[in-house]
């Protein structure tokens, strides 16, 4: 029952701070949010009542009288209101972490808390708040539409992440084992017709068992999104600027692997836009601008993954203050300083590379965007930034959608195969001559859809002798990776399968443009692309890449 409760606690507690945090954000609805928030409250009371966790029930009594006095009063209350029952949100979430660790509930001492509810209560006017009809609900009753409420409503069980992990490896072996056993080549030209119609059907319940076994895992961000609500009112209050925070796309489901490791992220991103990004709101009334700022928390799927955005608009990064610091830190020299602006921009994410004159608690250290990209690169994502001037800067975070079994499309060349994850795919042709155009600087170009995209040949990439060397004799693979576009050429397609993902062994390392591996048919590896990846280390080299 005590760990039960802790869940569900953890969870009214997070969505009453949701809700408190969202009142200066749509002041038409506070009283909703005001009547959302006290019933939420009203539900811990009576948790912690009927397990006899006497301080959790005094300390939220308190705040159920206040957010119930403003509620049937004024409809509002005032940022100071606000941060007094935030307060009491930490307090209450630091006895819940003590009663998970060791079963005591070492609430710090909540009298200097519970007095100062009580002075804003009588300060707040003299009237009581509104008694409504009825009378009190025993402990019994509220054990009986505790018990009534989760019968209903809950559908579900929690199950240890470390299970579902075994069977989604489990899954990846079945799909391995299938693969060896229907394509075994000993079975090459015997008329088996009994055995391919019982592959068939196996292949359909593995498929469905994978679909299955991979939703499991899946959680929506909306929960990780609204934690950010409240570090944004935090720092906004530190700070003395004005900050709203849009959130866009919670409902968005991710692995739950990457639900942990983005939270580090997201809190280093949103503190970077607060501190170096939103400026004060005289500088910005000077710009023409509201004098509240905006951070904007978008995420949503694109083909094979999750783009989660964070944009604000703010002053942008100064890039010439960018290219002086990098100079002034050694982190390029005098004669690298002729960057793009996309070059410049990205050296925001070097380690120790910070553009502010002092170290704060907010920022400073030059620590946290490299965080940024390193968690991001441990999920085989990546990390973009846009900028502009007095009109703000985006960050792009770009992870595979799953980490364990995706479709894929087997390729050769030579004697090599390669793996090409099926979302990233248009289509695949054999080119005609008239399509292939080289430009003066020497690339290779195909015409496709009224289009000229730029042809990466593998086997230069990775320097494996091809079978075919002439583009009309090979095949083009068209792919994508967020709003670019190339052709990838191969010397033949093998076939559609499902890609069991592995990681590089580590005294591997980190593969230029592989994001893992897989074992094949016939028992031996194969490499799987990363195709955002393939694309930056081609633009590298060139002037960049067309757009979608």
């Amino acid at each position: 029952m005590i760990e039960q409760y802790i869940l569900e606690s953890d969870d009214l507690l997070e969505k009453t701070e949701h809700h408190l945090c969202c009142i200066p954000e749509t002041p038409e609805k506070a009283g909703e949010h005001l009547a959302e928030a006290l019933r939420l409250i009203h539900s811990f009371k009576g948790h912690s009542g009927l397990l006899g966790f006497r301080d959790f029930e005094q300390l939220s009594h308190k705040m159920e009288s206040l957010l119930e006095y403003f509620r049937e009063n004024t409809g509002n209350c005032d940022d100071a209101i606000r941060t007094l029952l935030l307060r009491g949100i930490d307090c209450l979430r630091e006895g819940l972490s003590a009663l998970s660790g060791d079963g005591s509930v070492p609430l710090p001492d909540i009298g200097p808390l519970v007095q100062m509810m009580d002075d804003a209560r009588t300060a707040a006017g003299p009237s009581e708040p509104k008694q409504r009809p009825g009378k009190r609900r025993t402990s019994g009753e509220i054990l009986r539409n505790m018990s009534a409420r989760l019968s209903i409503d809950r559908r579900d069980i929690r199950v240890d992440l470390e299970k579902l992990d075994a069977m989604v490896n489990l899954v990846g072996e079945l799909v391995i084992a299938e693969s060896t056993v229907t394509k075994n080549p000993d079975l090459k030209g015997i008329p088996l017709d009994n055995f391919e119609r019982s592959a068939h059907n196996l292949r359909r319940i593995i498929s469905d068992l994978r679909h299955v076994v991979m939703s499991a895992r899946m959680v929506p961000l909306a929960k990780t999104f609204r934690r950010m609500n409240r570090l944004v009112h935090d720092l906004s209050a530190r700070s003395g600027k004005q900050i709203r925070l849009r959130l866009i796309g919670e409902e968005t489901e991710v692995d739950k692997t990457v639900i942990e490791r983005i939270v580090d992220p997201l809190v280093h991103l949103i503190r970077n836009s607060v501190d170096h990004g939103i400026e004060s709101p005289e500088g910005r009334h000077r710009s023409g601008k509201p004098g509240t700022g905006t951070i904007t928390l978008e995420a949503g799927h694109e083909g094979g993954e999750v783009l989660i955005r964070l944009s604000d608009d703010g002053r942008g990064l100064d890039r010439e203050k960018i290219l002086a610091r990098a100079i002034g830190q050694g982190l390029i020299s005098d004669d690298e300083a002729r960057l793009t602006g996309q070059e410049t921009d990205h050296l925001i994410f070097e380690p120790g590379f910070s553009t502010s004159e002092d170290v704060t608690d907010v920022s400073g250290r030059g620590i946290g965007l490299d965080v940024v990209r390193q968690n991001i690169e441990k999920l085989k994502g990546r990390t973009e930034v846009e900028s502009t001037p007095d009109r703000g800067t985006t960050f792009c975070l770009r992870i595979p959608l799953t980490l364990a079994v995706i479709d894929g499309m087997l390729i050769r060349i030579g004697s090599a195969c390669f793996t090409i994850p099926l979302l990233s795919i248009r289509k695949s042709f054999r080119p005609h001559r008239r399509q292939i155009t080289v430009t003066m600087s020497g690339h290779e170009m195909v015409h496709i859809h009224n289009r000229l995209l730029p042809v990466i040949r593998l086997h230069r990439l990775y320097k494996i002798k091809p079978e075919h060397r002439a583009l009309d004799a090979g095949i083009l693979i068209h792919v994508t990776s967020g709003p670019k576009s190339v052709c990838l050429f191969a010397d033949d397609i093998i076939g559609h399968h499902q890609t069991v993902i592995r990681g590089m062994p580590e005294y591997i390392g980190s593969a230029h443009g592989i994001s893992g591996c897989t074992i094949l048919d016939h028992g031996r590896i194969g490499l799987i692309l990363d195709i955002g990846h393939i694309i930056d280390m081609v633009e590298k080299q060139s002037e960049g890449l067309p757009q979608q």
